[in-house]
Protein backbone atom coordinates (compact mmCIF):
# COMPACT_ATOMS: atom_id res chain seq x y z
CA UNK A 1 0.00 0.00 0.00
CA UNK A 2 2.80 2.37 0.92
CA UNK A 3 4.55 1.58 -2.36
CA UNK A 4 1.32 2.28 -4.31
CA UNK A 5 0.91 5.70 -2.64
CA UNK A 6 4.53 6.56 -3.40
CA UNK A 7 4.17 5.62 -7.06
CA UNK A 8 0.92 7.60 -7.28
CA UNK A 9 2.57 10.73 -5.89
CA UNK A 10 5.47 10.34 -8.30
CA UNK A 11 3.01 10.10 -11.19
CA UNK A 12 1.14 13.18 -10.03
CA UNK A 13 4.41 15.10 -9.60
CA UNK A 14 5.54 14.19 -13.10
CA UNK A 15 2.16 15.20 -14.55
CA UNK A 16 2.17 18.56 -12.76
CA UNK A 17 5.80 19.19 -13.75
CA UNK A 18 4.97 18.42 -17.38
CA UNK A 19 1.97 20.76 -17.39
CA UNK A 20 3.92 23.55 -15.72
CA UNK A 21 6.82 23.14 -18.12
CA UNK A 22 4.74 23.06 -21.30
CA UNK A 23 4.60 26.84 -21.41
CA UNK A 24 8.40 27.09 -21.28
CA UNK A 25 9.05 24.85 -24.28
CA UNK A 26 11.49 26.56 -26.63
CA UNK A 27 10.63 26.62 -30.32
CA UNK A 28 13.49 27.21 -32.76
CA UNK A 29 12.38 29.66 -35.46
CA UNK A 30 15.80 29.81 -37.07
CA UNK A 31 18.48 27.19 -36.52
CA UNK A 32 21.87 28.56 -35.54
CA UNK A 33 23.74 29.24 -38.75
CA UNK A 34 25.04 31.80 -41.19
CA UNK A 35 22.70 33.89 -43.27
CA UNK A 36 21.60 32.27 -46.51
CA UNK A 37 22.34 35.37 -48.64
CA UNK A 38 26.09 35.95 -48.77
CA UNK A 39 28.02 38.80 -50.44
CA UNK A 40 30.99 37.63 -52.47
CA UNK A 41 32.35 40.70 -54.24
CA UNK A 42 31.59 44.41 -54.71
CA UNK A 43 33.38 46.84 -57.01
CA UNK A 44 32.81 50.49 -57.85
CA UNK A 45 34.30 52.65 -60.61
CA UNK A 46 33.67 56.35 -61.24
CA UNK A 47 33.16 58.02 -64.60
CA UNK A 48 34.21 61.65 -64.17
CA UNK A 49 32.94 62.72 -67.60
CA UNK A 50 29.46 61.26 -67.13
CA UNK A 51 29.40 61.88 -63.36
CA UNK A 52 28.12 58.50 -62.26
CA UNK A 53 29.44 55.50 -60.37
CA UNK A 54 29.03 51.94 -61.61
CA UNK A 55 28.65 49.23 -58.99
CA UNK A 56 29.23 45.58 -59.77
CA UNK A 57 28.51 42.83 -57.28
CA UNK A 58 28.20 39.09 -56.87
CA UNK A 59 26.10 37.33 -54.25
CA UNK A 60 25.23 33.78 -53.30
CA UNK A 61 21.78 32.87 -52.04
CA UNK A 62 18.68 30.71 -52.46
CA UNK A 63 17.45 30.33 -56.03
CA UNK A 64 14.40 32.54 -55.36
CA UNK A 65 16.54 35.57 -54.43
CA UNK A 66 15.37 38.81 -56.07
CA UNK A 67 16.60 42.39 -56.36
CA UNK A 68 14.83 45.01 -54.27
CA UNK A 69 13.38 46.90 -52.64
CA UNK A 70 15.27 50.13 -53.34
CA UNK A 71 15.19 53.17 -51.09
CA UNK A 72 12.29 55.33 -52.32
CA UNK A 73 14.13 58.64 -52.33
CA UNK A 74 16.90 57.44 -54.63
CA UNK A 75 14.87 55.69 -57.32
CA UNK A 76 15.79 58.46 -59.77
CA UNK A 77 19.50 58.31 -58.87
CA UNK A 78 20.04 54.55 -58.77
CA UNK A 79 19.59 52.65 -62.03
CA UNK A 80 19.59 48.86 -62.18
CA UNK A 81 21.48 47.71 -65.26
CA UNK A 82 21.49 43.98 -64.55
CA UNK A 83 20.37 41.44 -61.99
CA UNK A 84 20.72 37.85 -63.15
CA UNK A 85 21.39 34.36 -61.90
CA UNK A 86 24.78 33.30 -63.29
CA UNK A 87 25.07 29.84 -61.72
CA UNK A 88 22.90 27.33 -59.89
CA UNK A 89 24.18 24.47 -57.75
CA UNK A 90 20.73 23.28 -56.75
CA UNK A 91 21.06 24.40 -53.14
CA UNK A 92 22.44 27.88 -53.72
CA UNK A 93 22.64 30.14 -56.74
CA UNK A 94 25.06 32.91 -57.61
CA UNK A 95 23.74 36.28 -58.76
CA UNK A 96 25.30 39.23 -60.56
CA UNK A 97 24.11 42.79 -60.08
CA UNK A 98 25.21 45.94 -61.92
CA UNK A 99 23.93 49.39 -60.93
CA UNK A 100 24.62 52.99 -61.85
CA UNK A 101 24.43 55.75 -59.26
CA UNK A 102 24.55 59.47 -59.97
CA UNK A 103 27.63 60.96 -58.31
CA UNK A 104 25.75 63.97 -56.97
CA UNK A 105 22.69 62.01 -55.88
CA UNK A 106 21.77 61.08 -52.34
CA UNK A 107 22.72 58.05 -50.29
CA UNK A 108 20.99 54.99 -51.69
CA UNK A 109 20.49 51.43 -50.69
CA UNK A 110 19.45 48.30 -52.50
CA UNK A 111 18.42 44.91 -51.19
CA UNK A 112 18.51 41.25 -52.17
CA UNK A 113 15.59 39.30 -50.75
CA UNK A 114 14.69 35.62 -50.45
CA UNK A 115 11.19 34.55 -49.46
CA UNK A 116 12.23 30.94 -48.84
CA UNK A 117 14.95 32.03 -46.38
CA UNK A 118 12.87 34.88 -44.89
CA UNK A 119 15.94 37.07 -45.35
CA UNK A 120 16.67 40.51 -46.76
CA UNK A 121 20.25 41.72 -47.19
CA UNK A 122 20.66 45.48 -47.65
CA UNK A 123 23.74 47.43 -48.73
CA UNK A 124 24.08 51.21 -48.51
CA UNK A 125 25.85 53.02 -51.34
CA UNK A 126 27.38 56.41 -50.60
CA UNK A 127 27.91 58.52 -53.73
CA UNK A 128 30.80 60.97 -54.10
CA UNK A 129 29.65 64.56 -53.87
CA UNK A 130 33.04 65.79 -55.01
CA UNK A 131 35.73 64.20 -57.12
CA UNK A 132 38.36 66.00 -55.03
CA UNK A 133 37.48 63.75 -52.10
CA UNK A 134 37.53 60.70 -54.33
CA UNK A 135 40.98 61.55 -55.69
CA UNK A 136 42.36 62.41 -52.28
CA UNK A 137 41.39 58.99 -50.92
CA UNK A 138 42.15 57.16 -54.19
CA UNK A 139 38.64 55.77 -54.30
CA UNK A 140 37.84 55.96 -57.98
CA UNK A 141 38.19 52.23 -58.43
CA UNK A 142 37.94 50.07 -55.36
CA UNK A 143 36.93 46.53 -54.55
CA UNK A 144 35.51 44.88 -51.45
CA UNK A 145 35.86 41.14 -50.94
CA UNK A 146 35.64 40.95 -47.15
CA UNK A 147 32.26 41.22 -45.45
CA UNK A 148 32.36 40.74 -41.71
CA UNK A 149 28.73 39.65 -41.46
CA UNK A 150 29.44 36.59 -43.60
CA UNK A 151 30.89 34.79 -40.57
CA UNK A 152 28.04 35.64 -38.19
CA UNK A 153 25.78 32.85 -36.98
CA UNK A 154 22.27 33.73 -35.89
CA UNK A 155 19.63 31.81 -33.95
CA UNK A 156 16.04 32.92 -33.23
CA UNK A 157 13.80 31.11 -30.73
CA UNK A 158 10.43 31.63 -29.06
CA UNK A 159 8.97 30.38 -25.78
CA UNK A 160 5.70 30.78 -23.90
CA UNK A 161 6.49 31.91 -20.36
CA UNK A 162 2.80 31.60 -19.45
CA UNK A 163 -0.59 31.32 -21.16
CA UNK A 164 -0.63 34.90 -22.45
CA UNK A 165 3.05 35.83 -22.85
CA UNK A 166 5.47 34.81 -25.59
CA UNK A 167 9.15 35.68 -25.63
CA UNK A 168 11.31 35.86 -28.75
CA UNK A 169 15.09 35.69 -28.37
CA UNK A 170 17.75 36.32 -31.02
CA UNK A 171 21.37 35.37 -30.42
CA UNK A 172 24.36 36.20 -32.61
CA UNK A 173 27.51 34.07 -32.44
CA UNK A 174 30.99 34.21 -33.99
CA UNK A 175 30.46 37.75 -35.23
CA UNK A 176 33.26 39.42 -33.30
CA UNK A 177 33.56 43.00 -32.21
CA UNK A 178 36.50 44.25 -34.20
CA UNK A 179 38.12 47.63 -33.82
CA UNK A 180 36.31 50.35 -35.75
CA UNK A 181 33.48 48.01 -36.69
CA UNK A 182 30.06 48.55 -35.11
CA UNK A 183 27.71 45.62 -34.80
CA UNK A 184 24.21 46.31 -33.57
CA UNK A 185 20.98 44.37 -33.59
CA UNK A 186 17.38 44.90 -32.65
CA UNK A 187 13.80 43.88 -33.35
CA UNK A 188 11.61 45.84 -35.78
CA UNK A 189 7.95 45.63 -34.80
CA UNK A 190 4.90 46.97 -36.61
CA UNK A 191 1.91 47.29 -34.26
CA UNK A 192 -1.61 47.74 -35.63
CA UNK A 193 -3.92 49.48 -33.17
CA UNK A 194 -7.32 50.87 -34.17
CA UNK A 195 -6.49 50.28 -37.83
CA UNK A 196 -3.30 52.34 -37.67
CA UNK A 197 0.14 50.78 -38.04
CA UNK A 198 3.14 52.17 -36.17
CA UNK A 199 6.76 51.06 -36.08
CA UNK A 200 8.05 50.74 -32.55
CA UNK A 201 11.59 49.42 -33.03
CA UNK A 202 13.19 48.96 -29.65
CA UNK A 203 10.47 51.00 -27.90
CA UNK A 204 13.23 53.41 -26.97
CA UNK A 205 11.37 56.60 -27.87
CA UNK A 206 8.51 58.38 -26.14
CA UNK A 207 5.94 57.26 -28.72
CA UNK A 208 6.86 53.63 -28.16
CA UNK A 209 6.04 53.83 -24.45
CA UNK A 210 2.33 53.74 -25.32
CA UNK A 211 2.83 50.12 -26.37
CA UNK A 212 4.58 48.77 -23.25
CA UNK A 213 1.28 47.11 -22.30
CA UNK A 214 1.62 44.88 -25.37
CA UNK A 215 5.34 44.39 -25.98
CA UNK A 216 8.69 45.03 -24.33
CA UNK A 217 12.06 44.65 -25.99
CA UNK A 218 15.76 44.87 -25.33
CA UNK A 219 17.39 48.18 -26.08
CA UNK A 220 17.84 49.15 -29.70
CA UNK A 221 21.39 48.96 -31.01
CA UNK A 222 22.54 46.28 -28.57
CA UNK A 223 25.95 44.94 -29.48
CA UNK A 224 26.08 41.62 -31.28
CA UNK A 225 27.53 39.86 -28.23
CA UNK A 226 24.28 40.47 -26.33
CA UNK A 227 21.06 38.56 -26.84
CA UNK A 228 18.06 40.53 -28.08
CA UNK A 229 14.55 39.81 -26.90
CA UNK A 230 10.97 40.86 -27.51
CA UNK A 231 8.15 39.86 -25.16
CA UNK A 232 4.54 40.03 -26.36
CA UNK A 233 1.55 40.03 -24.02
CA UNK A 234 -0.96 38.32 -26.27
CA UNK A 235 -3.68 38.61 -23.60
CA UNK A 236 -3.55 42.42 -23.55
CA UNK A 237 -3.25 42.53 -27.33
CA UNK A 238 -6.33 40.37 -27.84
CA UNK A 239 -8.33 42.40 -25.30
CA UNK A 240 -7.56 45.67 -27.12
CA UNK A 241 -7.69 44.33 -30.67
CA UNK A 242 -3.98 44.98 -31.23
CA UNK A 243 -2.27 42.99 -33.99
CA UNK A 244 1.28 42.55 -35.29
CA UNK A 245 1.65 43.69 -38.90
CA UNK A 246 5.36 42.91 -39.08
CA UNK A 247 8.10 41.53 -36.88
CA UNK A 248 11.75 41.32 -37.95
CA UNK A 249 15.11 40.73 -36.35
CA UNK A 250 17.73 43.09 -37.76
CA UNK A 251 21.50 43.16 -37.53
CA UNK A 252 23.53 46.12 -38.79
CA UNK A 253 27.23 46.27 -39.60
CA UNK A 254 28.88 49.67 -39.90
CA UNK A 255 32.35 49.19 -41.33
CA UNK A 256 34.28 52.38 -40.61
CA UNK A 257 36.78 53.51 -43.27
CA UNK A 258 40.46 53.40 -42.39
CA UNK A 259 43.49 55.17 -43.81
CA UNK A 260 44.22 52.40 -46.30
CA UNK A 261 40.75 50.90 -46.58
CA UNK A 262 37.42 52.26 -47.72
CA UNK A 263 34.67 49.67 -48.22
CA UNK A 264 32.38 49.87 -51.24
CA UNK A 265 29.42 49.58 -48.88
CA UNK A 266 30.12 51.06 -45.46
CA UNK A 267 26.82 49.96 -43.90
CA UNK A 268 25.12 46.63 -44.44
CA UNK A 269 21.93 45.32 -42.86
CA UNK A 270 20.63 41.78 -42.54
CA UNK A 271 16.95 41.25 -41.73
CA UNK A 272 15.21 38.01 -40.80
CA UNK A 273 11.41 38.07 -41.10
CA UNK A 274 9.65 36.43 -38.13
CA UNK A 275 6.08 37.55 -38.86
Amino acid sequence: MKMFITITWVAVYVAVFHIGSSHCAVKVLRDLGKMKIQPLYMNVSIDEAQQFSTYYGRFRGPSDSVYGPVYDFCEDDLQLLKFAKVSDSGTFSEFEVIMRLQVYGGTCWFSIKSASASETYTLFLYPSHTFVLEKKLSLQNRTQTEFMESSCKIEVTSSNTDEVTIRYTAAVHDCGQETEVLNSKYFDILINKNGKTKEISGLYNEAGRNYFNYVSTSEKFAFASENSYAIFNEGNMAADGVKIDGFNFTMMIHDFPKADYYPVSVTRIWTFTII
